[in-house]
């Protein structure tokens, strides 16, 4: 390559300089080459007649351009990772909602379990046991009549009724004003 004239060498020198201090003390986010881009043109303006200048000088463009896409990949990236963030922080807002509300329904609940036919009886109504996650008996279920449990056995269902200590079945009778069927713990 030719050597450039000392007044344009001395010029490209100084918008060189300007460029370098952008790529080494700004983040990549951040770099914005328009002044530079600005100065290499104005130079190039002047001095194009000469080819070792304008070799200099497209070359100086070429890099600035690359160094540009790569400052733009990085801004799309940092948008792209900002917007995940806040999509990660919104379904994580609505895991704790639907936690709160999984926790309030299960408190809503006397007792959970699975509903199990027994041979015992009270005041000559047939009882029903509710089973635990451990295959013990939480407590007997006292079924108000039209209630239907076909559907619900072998299910996880929540209890809602008046819970009383029974001396004669030795733990709780549940009497049930209403049994669903929940979901299992995953």
């Amino acid at each position: 390559m030719a050597a450039l004239p000392g007044a344009v060498a001395a010029e490209i020198g100084r918008v060189d300089a300007r460029y370098r201090a952008i790529l080494t003390t700004q983040p990549i986010g951040e770099w914005r080459f328009d002044t530079v881009r600005a100065a290499y043109q104005a130079i190039l303006k002047r001095a194009g007649e000469n080819p070792a200048v304008e070799e200099a000088l497209r070359e100086r463009l070429a890099r600035l351009t690359r160094h540009e896409q790569a400052a733009q990949a990085a801004r799309t990236i940092e948008t792209i990772l900002a917007r995940s963030r806040r999509r990660d922080a919104e379904v994580a807002e609505v895991h704790q909602r639907l936690a709160a509300a999984e926790r309030a329904q299960t408190r809503a609940y006397s007792a959970i379990g699975f509903v199990q036919p027994s041979s015992r009886m009270v005041e000559g109504r047939k009882l029903y046991a509710l089973i635990g996650s451990s295959g013990s008996t939480l407590a007997y279920l006292d079924i108000p009549p039209g209630l239907d449990l076909d559907p619900l056995m072998a299910r996880r269902v929540g209890v809602r009724g008046t819970t009383h200590y029974d001396p004669d079945l030795g733990t709780r009778l549940i009497t049930v004003r209403d049994l669903e069927a929940i979901e299992a713990r995953r």
